[in-house]
């Protein structure tokens, strides 16, 4: 069953009838780059009092899906078998998906102290459900390295050094593969007030190497809290062998995928509208994943070098 329209007064089947709604993104947040603009988030409020998150497709883009990307999140969402790490979906259709609003503390930079730094790294590390071989598609760093080549953002020593980490991680042997909290940012998790965590983000899930995601998520945090949680996640993560033994690899790798998502669209062809705080944004994080990726390419080829760099807090 799908919904023409979701507004104050509907009966939702199984949910009960809203009595608010209410729009969790201020539109100042939208128009500094603060959240995704294909997306709208609110907050439900039933007449008997339960409380629900609404998240609404606003565009698809020109490409028409194969499955609506409701469905999809909702069927990633279906594989966590962690009680409470994710919100459990409870209405679904081709614009909409609905889940438990889960209350608690969004995490940030503040609030990470080492023992959270340990907690988050114990949830990510042994909550992200392996996938099949035949679900994943190993990605392609060589791409990425062709596009920095081709908008004249390295040199060609370090075309050369990039080069040859993207064919070590493409030569990878069945490298571990997972559903990932792949939207890194810390607002994406709550603490929860039974002391648990969960990811938020039901759009932020996907399929991808644990190492990349784990590389992603370590760069995100600030940089007293990346080496107690590198430390516990290569402690109590399945493939901990795996990753530590390819940082190099996944290290490049992640910062070559950052680097080439945030070229500018002169430079590949593509017209985007966006605003200007959404410019100034990407052209930061851009300039900050270049000099990171520049420094990591002049490193030793060793895990070691790798694991102080990404430990360092002035990094």
């Amino acid at each position: 069953m799908s919904l023409n329209v979701i507004a104050k007064g509907t009966a939702i089947p199984e949910l009960g009838t809203i009595a608010r709604l209410r729009n969790l993104v201020p539109l100042r947040d939208r128009l500094l780059g603060r959240h995704h603009t294909d997306t709208a988030l609110h907050l439900i409020e039933t007449t008997d009092h339960r409380r629900y998150k609404m998240v609404t497709v606003l565009h698809t883009g020109a490409r028409r899906p194969r499955l609506p990307r409701t469905e999809r999140a909702a069927g990633r969402l279906a594989r966590f078998a962690c009680d409470g790490c994710v919100p459990a979906v409870r209405y679904m259709d081709d614009r909409r998906l609905i889940v438990d609003f889960v209350p608690g503390t969004v995490l940030t930079d503040a609030l990470l102290d080492r023992q959270r730094s340990v907690d988050l790294a114990h949830f990510i590390a042994l909550n992200q459900p392996p996938v099949e071989d035949a679900e994943y598609k190993s990605p392609d760093p060589a791409r990425r390295v062709e596009a920095l080549s081709a908008a004249g953002l390295l040199s060609v020593a370090e075309l050369q050094s990039a080069r040859a980490a993207a064919g070590r991680l493409s030569a990878l042997d069945a490298p571990p593969a997972a559903l990932c909290f792949s939207d890194s940012a810390l607002k994406n998790y709550v603490l929860r007030p039974d002391g648990g965590i969960c990811f938020i983000d039901v759009f932020g899930i996907r399929i991808d190497l644990v190492g990349l995601s784990l590389v992603r998520q370590l760069l995100s945090l600030p940089g007293e809290a990346r080496d107690p949680f590198l430390e516990a996640c290569l402690r109590s993560s399945p493939c901990a062998r795996q990753l530590y033994s390819h940082l190099p690899e996944y290290c490049i790798c992640g910062l070559l995928e950052r680097s080439a998502k945030h070229i500018p669209p002169a430079h590949h062809g593509r017209r985007k509208q966006r605003t200007r705080a959404r410019h100034k944004q990407r052209a930061r994080v851009l300039q900050l994943s270049l000099q990171r990726l520049q420094h990591c390419l002049q490193l030793p080829n060793t895990p070691d070098a790798f694991y102080s760099w990404l430990t360092d807090a002035s990094g």
